[in-house]
């Protein structure tokens, strides 16, 4: 059995008075939570001694927060303190500095830990530095990675919007820049992470063009700040990136969704966000969604009361309180049973999903649900009930955003088709269903300036039908036309990746680009395309090359390239006189070269 017990501390007097109703304990079997709106070192080391004073021996786990959770009830600059105590689970907790290297930072913490079949971890970080967020991503990867067999929950701190600095302790240290966590151990003790989101994505897809390490480089091949300009406004641009919390980008990971804010803009248009993203990417705006909000808060109470937890801590993002004022109290509704709920609002929650390695969330809200009932089941996930009535602590404002939401998701999934038909028409070759030139000249330059920062090989071919004009002029245009689609076709099935690109260059002109792929693999890849076309035997009695259609192919792979006056079309053009080697030389080949700081080789 756990006992739960969760107080607003003012004074001394409201320790005493938790000392006086609770029931007996061991110290290695309790836990302080203590989640602070009062950001001030000097008020914690006050408090940390009343604490040690008063319950000796048992561990804290403390955490500055921009807002605080009492029962199914938000509060603001107060101080809210959990007292948990376990019969058959013992506690240990852990506090570093954090090191440049997220594993070291996590290894620190594990040193301290001397349990054995630690089932649940919750962790504590500090999330400004003085000046700016800072990305936890990487700390909660390593986190994942050591503890193995954990369930790993939290959140990163949160502060009063005023300060701009955070600090995490524990009975007798504070850390502004570091890390505090709790392990858990107990064979009976069951454990369970949910998870609201209620983030719905808004607008076009964008497509994360360039990134570097923490950096993205590029949205739709504009800088971060431009795109932010283009769709949010002057006023947002001008501010950022605390002026964007309320519009994360949004993507999916390992089939959750999930949002990201900005964390770091930079002077050269360029920004970090608290999760890394990869070129290729796609992202959307994202919005918080007060229908959803209202149906996700009902099905979790389902979920939570399934489980029926002897314990309840709510780790959230202050955004969702900024957004919703007053109206947060139907995000909370969902606990609205466990008068001992504890929790805080801070900066990026920990979810750890089923089977998964944990990760950083950023405006959602996460819980955990602690219980030694053996009788008690873990709760699948579900999705929302989309019928849920709206809930009685909705105010007019909320019930009229939840229908304004409504119509913008309605509109912005019309829109979304559409766009997606333009897209389409405006990259695809009309004929062939290939990339155009436009869309080739893009992915061209997009590759290109990858391969320049990664140093891993670009390949680039460029094919054209052998006397193609003689085909068209003796057997009409109708079957000229047929020729091209097969040709095309034949192409797109010699492609097995989907980072690979073949367009439609000109007329009868064809080009591939091929990132990270060698010299000798794209030879190889250009002969098994000439094969495959003569392999069709597509009849052209008027060639003097052969009896059938055949290709000609120039190949270029670039290696590295460490002189500013190479570009993109210097590299088109080294390919296109590799093309014209091998119709010099008669047709029906292919003729390569391969560059390294553009020094021809073999």
């Amino acid at each position: 059995m756990i006992t739960s017990k969760t107080i607003r501390y003012k004074s001394r007097e409201d320790l005493c008075s938790l000392l006086k109703n609770c029931p007996a304990y061991q110290p290695g079997q309790a836990l302080f939570q203590v989640f602070c709106g009062i950001i001030e070192p000097d008020y914690i080391s006050r408090l940390q001694h009343e604490l040690r004073s008063l319950f000796p021996g048992v561990p804290v786990c403390g955490v500055t927060s921009a807002a605080e959770i009492i029962g199914d009830k938000a509060a603001s600059d107060e101080v809210v303190i959990n007292l948990t105590i376990f019969q058959k689970t013992y506690v240990k907790t852990s506090l570093v500095a954090h090191d440049p290297d997220p594993e070291k930072t996590v290894c620190h913490l594990a040193e301290h830990l001397d349990l054995t079949d630690i089932k649940c971890l919750v962790v504590f970080s500090s999330s400004f530095n003085g000046y700016q967020l800072t990305n936890g991503e990487p700390f909660v990867r390593a986190l994942g990675a050591y503890f193995e067999q954990a369930l790993v929950c939290g959140s990163l701190a949160g502060e009063d919007n005023v300060h701009r600095r955070t600090f995490v302790f524990d009975n007798e240290r504070i850390e502004p820049y570091g890390a505090v966590c709790a392990a858990f151990s107990g064979k009976e003790l069951k454990v369970q992470n949910f998870y609201n989101f209620g983030w719905v994505p808004i607008g076009k897809r964008l497509l994360i063009t360039d990134a570097d390490e923490e950096r993205v480089v590029a949205i739709d091949n504009q800088t971060p700040a431009e795109i932010y300009r283009r769709y949010l406004g002057e006023e947002v641009a001008k501010n950022l990136p605390m002026s964007a919390i309320d519009f994360p980008l949004m993507t999916n990971r390992d089939d959750v969704e999930m949002a990201a804010y900005m964390v770091q803009a930079n002077s050269d248009g360029t920004a970090s966000f608290i999760h890394r993203f990869a070129a290729g990417e796609t992202v959307q705006f994202g919005y918080c969604h007060a229908g959803v909000i209202a149906q996700e808060s009902a099905t979790l109470a389902t979920r939570i009361n399934t489980f029926k937890p002897q314990a309840l801590f709510v780790y959230t993002c202050i955004s969702r309180k900024w957004l919703f004022c007053d109206d947060i109290l139907v995000d909370l509704a969902a606990w609205r049973d466990y008068e001992h709920a504890a929790g805080f609002f801070g900066y990026g929650e920990i979810y750890h999903p089923p089977g998964k390695l944990p990760q950083l969330f950023s405006q959602s809200l996460t819980l955990l649900g602690m219980t030694e009932d053996v009788h008690s089941e873990v709760v699948e996930e579900s999705q929302p009930n989309l019928q849920t009535q709206p809930s009685p602590t909705e105010t007019r404002r909320f019930r009229t955003l939840r229908v304004l939401h409504h119509l913008v998701e309605a509109t912005t999934r019309e829109i979304e088709i559409m766009s997606e038909e333009f897209r389409h028409l405006a990259v695809k070759d009309s004929l062939t269903g290939l990339a155009n030139r436009r869309h080739f000249d893009e992915i061209m330059e997009t590759e290109f300036m990858r391969h320049k920062r990664s140093h891993l090989p670009l390949s680039i071919i460029i094919c054209d039908i052998d006397k193609f004009k003689q085909y068209n002029d003796n057997f009409g245009h109708v079957k000229g036309d047929e020729c091209l689609n097969k040709v095309a076709q034949t192409f797109g099935s010699v492609l097995r990746r989907d980072i690979d690109l073949v367009a439609r260059y000109g007329g009868e002109e064809f080009a591939f680009i091929l990132p990270m792929t060698d010299y000798p693999e794209a030879m190889v890849i250009a002969e098994s395309v000439r094969l495959a076309i003569m392999a069709l035997e597509i009849p052209h009695d008027y060639s003097t090359v052969a009896p059938y259609i055949t290709i000609s192919a120039g190949v270029l792979t670039i290696d590295v390239d460490e002189e500013a006056k190479l570009n993109s079309s210097n590299l088109i053009d080294e390919c296109d006189k590799n093309l014209y080697l091998a119709k010099r030389q008669g047709r029906n080949r292919v003729v390569g070269k391969r560059l390294i700081c553009r020094a021809e080789i073999g």
